[in-house]
C-alpha cells in the first residue's frame, strides 16, 4: 500500500474517532435534556441519545482499536528492518575485516 494511502486511512480513523467523541457528547446532552425535563419527547431523548451513544461508542472503539494496531504494525516493521540492517551491517564489517588482505600477509 502505497504512504499517501496509509496517510489518507490514518486521516479516515481520526475523523471518525471526531465523529464518534461528537455523537457521545450528543447523546450525554440529549440525557440532560431529559432529566432536566425540557426534551420535548421523553421517549424520543432516550431512544435517540442510546442510538447516539452505542454508535458514538462504536466509532471510537473500532476506530482507536484500528489506529492502535496499524501503529503496532508501523513499529514492528521497523523494528525488523533496524535488526536486518544491523545484521547486514556486522556481516559487511566481518567480510571486511577477513576478506581484505591485510599488510601483515605480504
Amino acid at each position: 500500500m502505497s504512504e499517501d494511502k496509509k496517510e489518507r486511512k490514518g486521516v479516515n480513523h481520526l475523523l471518525r474517532i471526531c465523529a464518534g467523541g461528537y455523537l457521545l457528547y450528543l447523546a450525554w446532552s440529549l440525557i440532560g435534556e431529559v432529566f432536566a425535563g425540557t426534551a420535548t419527547s421523553l421517549w424520543v431523548g432516550v431512544g435517540a441519545s442510546a442510538l447516539f451513544a452505542v454508535v458514538g461508542g462504536a466509532l471510537l472503539y473500532t476506530s482507536g482499536r484500528a489506529m492502535y494496531r496499524q501503529k503496532k504494525k508501523r513499529r514492528s516493521r521497523r523494528r525488523v528492518s533496524l535488526i536486518l540492517f544491523r545484521f547486514f551491517l556486522l556481516l559487511s564489517g566481518l567480510r571486511r575485516r577477513f576478506l581484505q588482505p591485510s599488510p601483515d600477509n605480504f
